[in-house]
């Protein structure tokens, strides 16, 4: 898409050119165009943008310390996913939450390799210029007010401990992407595709000064690509309603009130362990909640939002993967690919 865009981009001023008389200050005014505009250095693409980046991350943190909520660091591997989804809208020409092939944020992050809890705020904006894009974003952001305020509240998130930027222009739009992550948990890889009939487990680590409370298994169905009009229409995402909640196992003569001793091990050192039902008996994305609290708190925050895209069979799974393989690519080195 962006090699047709340059193409089309090509063409018009050719057109121009023959129209042009040679010498004119038309002639001219395009060529000198072109050259500025058209013939930037892939090298130096990459420095705007990192540029870009820091100056966001700057303004980030200004809004969060000034409402008394502690900054966020950049992370690269979350920048990666934000700068993907922002290509993604810029070549498709749309704006959504979701993408091309109906994934919400936190489905594409679990794809290319990332577990922790994920909050993503758009931003889609023309005649801004660059320089003064970011303060124009959050100040924005900040301007909301309840109950439409989610993208403030995204900002503010109190837990929050990195953010991931992207940012992309397609027509006259520039598109910018902020993946805000909480990492508090550590969880074992889960690989991102699996059968019905395989037995997965959820296993990790809480923090230390947290602890966990509870975790909860989302289902949804398969995603299915989505047109430019479906997208445009789409408003706010959220994990779905369907879930199962799992919780602590409780000692041999100890019950919950449905009769059930529970499911978790906690040890001593905060690890945890829990077979991953997929608790629905068919196809879909089952998503992995771990609720944790702060000693001594009763406030319970999400610390993971996994998901694994479950199948029939085992060529369900690999015709997935192969459709979904470009977030393959985003995963960090080492990253194990899951276990049984």
């Amino acid at each position: 898409m962006r090699l047709k865009r340059v193409f089309e981009k090509c063409v018009w001023f050719v057109r121009v050119f023959v129209a042009a008389k040679p010498g004119s200050y038309l002639w001219i005014a395009v060529g000198l165009l072109f050259l500025t505009l058209n013939l930037v250095p892939a090298g130096s693409t990459q420095e705007w943008m990192h540029e870009f980046r820091l100056r966001m991350l700057s303004e980030i943190n200004r809004a969060r310390t000034s409402n008394g909520v502690p900054p966020v660091e950049i992370d690269e591997h979350a920048c990666a996913v934000a700068q993907l989804h922002a290509n993604d809208m810029a070549d498709g020409e749309y704006f959504s939450h979701w993408d091309r092939d109906g994934l919400k944020p936190y489905m594409r992050y679990s794809l290319a390799g990332g577990y922790h809890a994920l909050s993503e705020n758009l931003s889609r904006t023309k005649g801004i210029p660059i320089e003064r894009l970011h303060e124009a974003i959050v100040s924005s952001y900040l301007a909301e007010k309840p109950p439409n305020d989610g993208h403030r509240r995204t900002l503010l998130q109190r837990y929050a401990t990195h953010v991931g930027i992207g940012i992309a222009t397609g027509g006259m739009w520039t598109y910018v992407v902020q993946e805000f992550v909480t990492k508090l948990v550590k969880l074992y890889p889960l690989p991102q595709f699996a059968t019905l009939d395989e037995r997965l487990q959820i296993a990790g680590s809480v923090t230390d000064g947290w602890e966990l409370h509870n975790i909860d298994v989302f289902y949804e169905p398969l995603p299915s690509p989505m047109a430019r009009e479906e997208l445009n229409r789409r408003g706010a995402y959220g994990l779905p309603d369907e879930r199962k909640s799992l919780f602590k196992l409780l000692p041999p003569n100890a019950r919950y009130a449905d009769g059930s001793r529970g499911d978790i091990v906690v040890t001593d050192d905060g690890s945890f362990f829990s077979p991953l039902p997929f608790f629905a008996n068919r196809p879909g994305v089952y998503t992995v909640v771990v609720w944790i609290k702060e000693r001594n708190d009763k406030v319970y925050i999400p610390a993971t939002t996994a998901s694994v895209f479950v199948c029939r069979d085992k060529s369900g799974a690999e015709n997935l993967r192969r459709q979904l393989s470009r977030y393959a690519e985003l995963m960090p080195k080492g990253f194990l690919q899951g276990y049984k």
